[in-house]
């Protein structure tokens, strides 16, 4: 770890030019870390303008999942950052950052689920594209990121993390026990607890169908699928176990 570089310096400037001649150089490091172990990449995503981590996609040397002094990596600082094109243009470079936790215990996933940004939906869209993301993963505090959807009643968040199989519609919180659907229904987000009773009453009904095999003496049964455009676009496929 050093003092910022110049590198470092330009990335979270957005000075792309100067980015570009210095990746240019052989002599230069690029994935020296800064005090707080920021690589000039995680700069560039963090601090830098629109465009400002571009240079480095295809620099051979840069890695992609590094992680800082927090365990995040570019991708966690894209994430938080609510930077939707960031996001998809990381995330062909950090497979092995999907499923990454932060000393929180935050996935990239549970960081999109917990934000009240307008850009959080179409953020973990994209995160969900992803073959091997797990949405069951649980921070420190034991939540899923279902729990955080449900949280800050974020309805379109719920819908894509409430059908997948991994998205944990009746998992307790291992710190106060809580599901999905408590902590909506303690927060006061009705449609979101409707929601989640809706999907929670579905999956039960499904099971006991899979269980019992007596498809035929449930009146007109619903498969557990995708059903909207926005959960089709997200790409979440689902099962029940």
């Amino acid at each position: 770890m050093c003092c910022r570089t110049p590198l470092d310096y330009a990335a979270r400037k957005g000075h792309t030019g100067v980015t570009r001649l210095l990746l240019g150089n052989p002599r230069t490091n690029v994935n020296i870390k800064t005090l707080s172990g920021n690589t000039a990449l995680m700069s560039a995503v963090r601090w830098g303008s629109e465009g400002s981590h571009q240079p480095f996609l295809s620099h051979p040397d840069v890695n992609f999942n590094a992680e800082n002094d927090m365990r995040e990596t570019a991708l966690h600082l894209a994430v938080d950052k609510m930077s939707v094109a960031v996001v998809e243009e990381l995330l062909p470079k950090c497979a092995n950052s999907i499923n990454k936790q932060n000393d929180q215990g935050r996935t990239p996933l549970a960081i999109a689920a917990a934000s009240r940004r307008e850009q959080a939906s179409d953020v973990l869209r994209a995160l969900l594209r992803v073959d091997s993301i797990d949405a069951s993963l649980t921070d420190a505090d034991g939540k899923a990121p279902l729990h955080h959807a449900a949280i800050v009643g974020n309805m379109d968040t719920c819908r894509l993390l409430g059908f997948r199989v991994d998205g944990g519609i009746f998992t307790m919180c291992k710190v106060k026990n809580r599901t999905p659907l408590n902590y909506a229904s303690h927060h006061g987000h009705s449609q979101v607890a409707a929601l989640l009773l809706e999907i929670q009453t579905r999956v039960s009904s499904l099971n006991t169908t899979l269980a019992y095999g007596l498809p035929s003496q449930i009146p007109n049964p619903q498969p557990l699928f995708i059903d909207s455009d926005s959960m089709a676009r997200a790409g979440a496929t689902v099962y029940i176990e």
